[in-house]
């Protein structure tokens, strides 16, 4: 018979896996301290170690509130391109990445983003916008799956039009701050995957609550 006390174990357990289950935010990145060609890490959630946002194979500087660059083309150029890697200490899944972008020429644009899952092989996702104006995205990985390890992010920019294309926002008290577009920083979502022995433990505690159940029916009759 399973004792009391593993029963509460598992118990407690099952409550900090459902708890676990729910998507948090794995890190952000402030685009107001943007600069050169990098934007460093801003906040990282326990149990996961991130990259700087980097620009790669680009023209341009970023500034405060801007991480857009020239030199992209009308196709997505495998040389081109702005990166992030996430380190997990456990398994991961990345549900979703809000943003918001902008361009210096009131012309289409589309970003996607690839993964090294595939050695960035294909589109996990895009977002496209039609002017100059800061306009808000985001971006969904559910197709990804479970991750472990070190996962890379690239960011690919397409747009027939010559012009600086990339992140921004102009959020106070960075570039742009009193314009009515404000945009947003960049926040990546993600949800812990728990280790094969913490579903043994779901499967205790779902047996504790079962049997705590039965005896107050009895109790009860």
């Amino acid at each position: 018979m399973i004792s009391k006390k593993l029963l509460v174990a598992g118990a407690i357990a099952a409550l900090s896996l459902a708890n676990a289950a729910h998507a948090t935010v794995i890190g952000t990145w402030n685009l107001a301290s943007s600069a050169v060609q990098t934007t460093p890490v801003a906040t990282s959630a326990p149990g996961y170690t991130l990259s700087a946002l980097t620009a790669v194979g680009l023209t341009g500087s970023a500034f405060d509130n801007h991480f857009y660059f020239s030199g992209w083309g009308s196709a997505v150029d495998l040389n081109k391109y702005f990166q992030l890697s996430v380190t997990g200490t456990s398994g991961y899944v990345l549900n979703k990445m809000t943003f918001s972008t902008e361009s210096t020429v009131n012309a289409p644009a589309t970003m996607y983003v690839r993964s090294s899952a595939d050695n960035f092989a294909s589109n996990i996702d895009s977002f496209s916008w039609g002017n100059a104006d800061v306009t808000m995205g985001d971006f969904d990985f559910d197709a990804l799956g479970a991750l472990g390890g070190t996962t890379t992010l690239r960011f690919y920019v397409t747009s027939t039009a010559g012009g600086q294309f990339g992140f921004a926002n102009h959020e106070c008290p960075g570039a742009g701050c009193s314009m009515a577009d404000v945009g947003r920083d960049i926040t990546l979502n993600g949800t812990a995957v728990p280790e094969p022995g913490a579903f043994a433990l779901l499967g205790i505690g779902m047996i504790g609550f079962a049997a705590a159940r039965r005896k107050n029916k009895a109790a009860a009759s």
